[in-house]
């Protein structure tokens, strides 16, 4: 799965990766950017787990980010 993050309006911000995060070998399940609350909890699909995803937004010191 791919999601993509497209702005149709002018935005403050931009889009954030966190660096070096591909190598964790971890899936997380997803976040709706529209209700971050509303996120599943870690759960099993097609006998693989997913993990909740961090709250980076909660610790932004621990995590090295890039913006595009």
């Amino acid at each position: 799965m791919c999601v993509l993050w497209l702005p149709l309006e002018d935005q403050e911000h931009s889009i954030e990766f966190v660096r070096g995060s591909p190598p964790w070998n971890r899936l997380f399940v997803r976040v709706w950017f529209k209700d971050p609350a509303a996120a599943a909890a870690a759960q099993w699909v097609n006998g693989k787990f997913y993990e909740s995803t961090p709250d980076i937004n909660a610790d932004r010191d621990h995590f090295e980010k890039v913006t595009v």
